[in-house]
């Protein structure tokens, strides 16, 4: 078998994702979107996205992408990578290609620098991966918005479209909220114009441009603020603004204050499928290793979640 990796770009984009659009989409009213996530990603510069092709002959086994960026880690960063669009075709399918695949994708993220592989993997692939060393880590946690005592006396902000001056300010605010949070990953000025473009979220920043909110439909993912920013006021206006979710990583100030307020926190933990990860440690320094392997010993104690909008 040969592993060849394709140059990705605009102009071969199409032909790239051909294979995830037979085995994931199948249907050309929800491409668009899905292509627009490539599309985005490889026009952003904190963004480095591969794609590998195994083949045998003319005839392509497999294919697979890696997505490189990099992520806040207690207070350092850590150059990470995603393991996503796994296809093997079908007539090759149980001849071991998936597993021969992701050791090779695990050389190719060492080789890169990458400290972690992540993959967000589903139910039927979860005990390979869990042969190949990935675990699980991610909590999924939620606040369920509902009535607040006395919430109506909590000033509400006005939140409105940002423009192209916002984006600085909204890179900040994030940097503000995020660098201490672990697994969150990096904004760019083009990251955020990636999630005003993107159609499955909206980005609004208030008017006094204290804060913003990213939302898929009526639902919360996303928190940027500064540090003197009244919470209340953001859980205000988040309920004004008619949510019915707010699902960000639970170390959030917002997080905590909301359970303090009385919201209904929902939690989960998977250890063998939702996000995994590897940890690969030659790239990481010695405090970075000892503190992501508490994640193999006891995964279910961390409190560490991917955000949904830098899902691969």
């Amino acid at each position: 078998m040969r592993i060849t990796e394709v140059a990705v770009d605009a102009a071969n984009l199409d032909a790239v994702l051909a294979r995830s659009y037979e085995e994931f989409i199948g249907n050309p009213d929800y491409y668009a979107d899905f292509r627009l996530r490539f599309n985005l990603g490889i026009s952003d510069p904190l963004i480095d996205v591969k794609y590998y092709e195994i083949s045998e002959g003319s005839s392509i086994w497999a294919s697979f992408m890696l997505v490189f960026n990099r992520m806040n880690f207690n207070d350092s960063q850590i150059k990470i990578c995603f393991l996503t669009q796994v296809i093997v075709s079908k007539e090759y399918r149980g001849l071991g290609i998936t597993y021969k695949l992701s050791k090779y994708a695990e050389e190719m993220a060492v080789n890169e620098g990458a400290g972690i592989t992540f993959v967000i993997a589903r139910r039927a692939v979860k005990d390979l991966y869990g042969k190949l060393g990935f675990v699980g880590f991610s909590h999924f946690s939620e606040l369920v918005l509902g009535p607040v005592p006395g919430i109506e006396k909590t000033a509400v902000n006005l939140m409105q479209e940002p423009k192209s001056s916002d984006l600085r300010k909204i890179v900040k605010l994030h940097e503000a909220s995020y660098r201490k949070l672990n697994f969150n990953l990096m904004r760019s000025e083009e990251s955020i114009q990636n999630l005003i473009e993107s159609p499955n979220y909206t980005i609004k920043i208030s008017e006094n441009e204290s804060f913003y909110l990213v939302s898929n439909l009526k639902t919360i993912v996303e928190i940027g603020m500064n540090s003197d920013t009244i919470s209340s006021e953001i859980i205000a206006t988040i309920i004004h603004e008619g949510f019915d979710l707010i699902r960000i990583n639970r170390n959030h100030e917002i997080f905590r204050i909301g359970v303090e307020m009385g919201l209904v926190e929902k939690k989960r933990f998977e250890l063998r499928e939702g996000h995994l990860l590897r940890i690969h440690r030659s790239n990481l320094s010695p405090l970075q290793l000892s503190e992501l392997e508490d994640f193999i010993i006891n995964p279910g104690a961390q409190f560490a979640e991917i955000p949904e909008a830098d899902q691969w």
